[in-house]
């Protein structure tokens, strides 16, 4: 394996924005003597234009391509049009670079939007390399599940077909959804062509101490006699936080007094959930906006349990991803998951508090479960997290792993590729 380059729509690293999955990945790839170079966005995650996203940087290795695309707010036509000159972006920069590098071995093209996943195709087959489509979302059943979209929709229709071709021309698929291969069986993927890359913790990282004002709130919720639950991620329809709310709604008062749920992140729903959860009970939650990773990391260490929820969706039924879980359970902070019928690695291996999704009254049992639970069971919870994250969540164990599956489908299509001459 010499080279691997890797198309994500909102890729980032230290300096260039959120989402580092690629760049974790590739830089221990790069570490391992690959080339690994992403082609991204100008635009950062929500559409605003971010005057670093420019040119081309490299970071630890890893070659950052940044692809000149309109900015967008919401998810209107701006947004299309983002998408839609994205993908032409990624077709002439592959091209374009074809001529002063080496033709990579694999090129990988990761949602959250899989229209990108032709232009990948078709300069992967140009190339001769293997393609591999990887899913972090389902498409099209975000836009009928989570959109609202019905399946006659152009839009849904045009996502089908553009998903089954990409299945169709993959030399494999890779995902971070554990029931990927059950889900894709239908479409003609067996299983053998389908890899499971999850989400990962760098175990390295040194925590910063909490800023004055975080630890502010930490001290007087703890002065108060009150456990802190924390949520820390997108405030949007997809993290459904109304089950949050209402369960702590059906909490008695008294339970109540000893619990302050922490809110950090933003979103579109932050201003309409923010209103419900004041109106419920100002003194159980705090709002903290926007909070940096490593400050993210520093409120884990002080809180009682994290909380992660989802929508009761057959959209889940395949599995969750959700990168704030494998950063609590790092940490060694038990979850209260929220989950839909699926698999779970937080009711599986006893890492915190499991409940059905949108069900708020098994939600506030969990949350009292918790809040009962003495420090001997909490500290065995807390050892299970880390040690779960070590064996099956460490990014410097996920990315060998990956590459040497990466590397099997480029000797299968070598080897294919070899009996086709012959």
């Amino acid at each position: 394996m010499r080279s691997i380059w890797i198309v994500n729509h909102y890729a980032g690293g230290p300096g260039i924005g959120t989402g580092w999955r690629h760049w974790e990945l590739g830089r221990r790839w790069a570490a391992a003597g690959v080339e690994v170079r992403v082609f991204t966005a100008s635009t950062a995650i929500g559409g605003t234009a971010d005057p670093g996203r420019d040119g081309t940087r490299t970071v630890d290795g890893v070659e950052f391509r940044f692809l000149r695309v309109p900015a967008y707010t919401g998810n209107g036509v701006g947004r299309l049009r983002n998408v839609i000159a994205f993908n032409r972006a990624v077709a002439h920069a592959m091209q374009h670079a074809a001529w002063v590098a080496s033709p990579p071995d694999i090129v990988i093209a990761s949602s959250p939007q899989p229209f990108v996943w032709g232009a990948a195709s078709r300069f992967a087959r140009g190339a001769g390399a293997s393609f591999v489509p990887e899913v972090r979302d389902l498409w099209p059943e975000s836009l009928e599940q989570l959109g609202g979209l019905p399946s006659w929709h152009p839009m849904v229709a045009w996502c089908r077909r553009v998903v089954h071709r990409g299945y169709r021309d993959a030399d494999a698929v890779a995902s971070t959804l554990p029931g990927i291969a059950r889900c894709l069986r239908p479409l003609g993927v067996t299983a053998d062509r389908c890899l499971v890359i999850p989400n990962g913790v760098d175990l390295r990282v040194d925590v910063s101490p909490l800023r004055d004002e975080l630890e502010l709130e930490v001290s007087r919720a703890h002065g108060a006699g009150r456990q802190l639950l924390l949520y820390a991620g997108a405030i949007g329809v997809p993290n459904a936080m109304d089950q949050l709310v209402d369960a702590v709604a059906l909490l008695q008062p008294a339970r109540r007094a000893n619990l302050r749920c922490l809110i950090a992140g933003e979103g579109t729903e932050r201003a309409r959930i923010e209103r419900r959860a004041m109106a419920t009970d100002p003194d159980v939650f705090r709002f903290l906006g926007h909070v940096p990773q490593d400050q993210v990391r520093a409120l884990m260490r002080r809180a009682r349990a994290g909380f992660q929820g989802w929508l009761d969706l057959p959209l889940y039924r395949h599995g969750t991803s959700a990168q704030k879980i494998s950063l609590m359970l790092g940490e060694g902070l038990p979850v209260i998951h929220a989950a839909p019928d699926a698999p779970d690695p937080v009711q599986d291996h006893g890492l915190g508090w499991a409940c059905p999704a949108q069900r708020p009254a098994e939600l506030a049992a969990a949350i009292e479960a918790m809040l009962d639970a003495d420090q001997g069971s909490l500290a065995g919870m807390s050892e299970r997290c880390r040690a779960h994250v070590r064996a099956h969540l460490d990014w410097d164990a996920i990315a060998p792993r990956a590459l040497g599956e990466l590397q099997r489908v480029v000797g299968r299509r070598a080897k294919a590729r070899g009996m086709v001459d012959r």
